[in-house]
C-alpha cells in the first residue's frame, strides 16, 4: 500500500474520534483498522517499558504491524490514522516526517482547563488515574514526573501530567519544525460541536477531497466505573487479552465486550469542581494569550478568556 498521508494527532479530547468516525465514511478515505495505533510515539512505547519493566502496552511498533491496520486499503487518496498522543510525545512529530515528509496534520485543540478535566475523567474511567479529586490529581504531577505515586494500571506516566497533555504552543511549535504551514490545518473543538458540515468541509478543502455530507457522530461520553476493583485488576493484569479482544471482529467476542461494557460503565454524575477549575484559568491566562499570538486565531474570546 502507499503510505499513510494524514494524520489527526491530537488533541485528546478535542473531538477527535468524532472527526475521525466521520471522515471514515468518505469514499475517498481509506482509515486505520483502529484508531488510536500510537506507532509514532516512541518516546512513550520508551517510558511505558522502562515504568512496567516490560513491554505491556503500545503493541504497535513495526511497520509491518503497522501497516496491517490498513488492509482495507483500496486506492484511495487519503490514508489516515488518529493517535492523540502524536500531539503530546516529544518523538511524534519527528518521526511521522521520516515516514513521509509530505503527509498532512490535523491538530485539534480545546479550551485547555476544561480538556485537562475531560482527560481526567476519561483516563479515571480506563484506570490509568487512581485519584477521585481532579485537584488532587493536578497537584500530584510534580511528584509523579518522577514515577512516584502513579499506579501499575497506568499505560504510562506522561498521560497523568495534566500541564504537559495541554502545552499546545510547544507541541504546535514542534510540528511547524518539520511540517510546512500549508500541511497542517488547526482546528477548535468549540467550533467543531458548534457547526453541522462547515468544519468537515473545511477539512475535506485541506484534503483537497470532495465535501460530502456528514452526520455529527458523538462519541466518547462521559462516563465513570461501577466496579473499580476489577477494572484495576483486567487493565493492571490482562492488558494482553484486552488488547486481542479488542482488535477481532468475532461477532461473540463483540458480544460479550459490549456486555463487559454495560456491566463497567456508568454515565458519570459527578459534579464539576467549579472553584478550582475557575482557579485555573486564571493560571493558564497567559499561556492562551501567548497561543493566541503564535497562532493568529481568537483563543480569548473562543475560551472566554478576555479580561
Amino acid at each position: 500500500m502507499d503510505k499513510v498521508n494524514f494524520f489527526i494527532v491530537g488533541a485528546p479530547k478535542a473531538g477527535t474520534t468524532s472527526m475521525f468516525d466521520m471522515l471514515k465514511l468518505h469514499p475517498e478515505i481509506a482509515v486505520s483498522k483502529e484508531k488510536e495505533p500510537h506507532y509514532f510515539c516512541t518516546d512513550l512505547h520508551k517510558e511505558s517499558d522502562k515504568f512496567h519493566g516490560k513491554k505491556r502496552h503500545y503493541n504497535i511498533r513495526t511497520d509491518e504491524t503497522y501497516h496491517d491496520l490498513f488492509k482495507e486499503y483500496a486506492g484511495q487518496k487519503i490514508i489516515a490514522e488518529a493517535s492523540t498522543s502524536y500531539l503530546y510525545s516529544k518523538d511524534a512529530a519527528k518521526n511521522i516526517y521520516a515516514y513521509n515528509p509530505d503527509a498532512k496534520i490535523l491538530i485539534a485543540l480545546r479550551e485547555p482547563v476544561a480538556l485537562m478535566y475531560s482527560w481526567f475523567t476519561y483516563i479515571s474511567s480506563r484506570s490509568d488515574e487512581n485519584v477521585s479529586s481532579f485537584e488532587e490529581a493536578y497537584n500530584l504531577q510534580d511528584e509523579r514526573s518522577n514515577f512516584k505515586a502513579i499506579p501499575k494500571s497506568c499505560i504510562t506516566p506522561t498521560r497523568l501530567m495534566y500541564s504537559r497533555i495541554v502545552d499546545f504552543e510547544n507541541q504546535i511549535e514542534e510540528y511547524f519544525r518539520y511540517f510546512k504551514r500549508d500541511r497542517i490545518k488547526i482546528v477548535l473543538f468549540e467550533d467543531f460541536i458548534q457547526s453541522d458540515n462547515g468544519m468537515m468541509h473545511e477539512i475535506c478543502e485541506f484534503l483537497d477531497i470532495e465535501k460530502i455530507s456528514f452526520q455529527k457522530l458523538h462519541s466518547n461520553s462521559k462516563r465513570s466505573v461501577k466496579h473499580k476493583a476489577i477494572k484495576v485488576f483486567v487493565d493492571t493484569h490482562l492488558t494482553g487479552l484486552k488488547y486481542k479482544l479488542a482488535r477481532t471482529d468475532n461477532k461473540l467476542v463483540k458480544g460479550l465486550r459490549s456486555k463487559y461494557h454495560d456491566i463497567m460503565f456508568q454515565e458519570s454524575t459527578e459534579q464539576k469542581p467549579e472553584l478550582f477549575l475557575d482557579a485555573l484559568k486564571e493560571i493558564y491566562k497567559p499561556k492562551v494569550a501567548s497561543l493566541e499570538r503564535f497562532l493568529k486565531m481568537d483563543l480569548n474570546k473562543k475560551w472566554k478568556y478576555e479580561v
